[in-house]
């Protein structure tokens, strides 16, 4: 789905299992995340041109450069569902907000289980 020809998303709601999408950059220029974007970083990705390096972050695609007639690929995988992703692209860069405290760690709940361990957080 795109809007104004700038943005593309994957619909209203999660985006569904085994998507499968191409979207043609027309112009050069530079991606950017709006809004939420969430997806199953093991098993959906974006990837750009004829490269296999999978994108699942918005910092991998936030002022990515995309040159025009280069394929945007977009695929899911057939378990999980999420919120999905708006991306936009532009003729410049997005701005960059730096730190301006250095980030500080929250401290774990006792109980909070990580994924793919069995252990608790003591």
């Amino acid at each position: 789905t795109t809007t104004s020809g700038t943005c593309f998303t994957d619909g209203p709601g999660a985006h569904g299992n085994n998507e499968r999408c191409t979207i043609n950059v027309l112009r050069n220029g530079f991606l950017s995340v709006v809004g939420p974007f969430v997806i199953e970083t093991c098993c959906d990705y974006f990837t750009v041109g004829t490269s296999t390096t999978r994108l699942t972050t918005p910092a991998q695609l936030n002022n990515r450069a995309v040159v025009a007639g280069t394929p945007l690929n977009w695929r899911s995988d057939g378990s999980v569902t999420n919120a999905g992703f708006t991306i936009c692209a532009s003729s410049t860069m997005a701005p960059t907000m730096a730190p301006t405290v250095a980030p500080t760690r929250s401290p774990t709940p006792a109980g909070t289980f990580f994924c793919g361990f069995n252990t608790p957080v003591a």
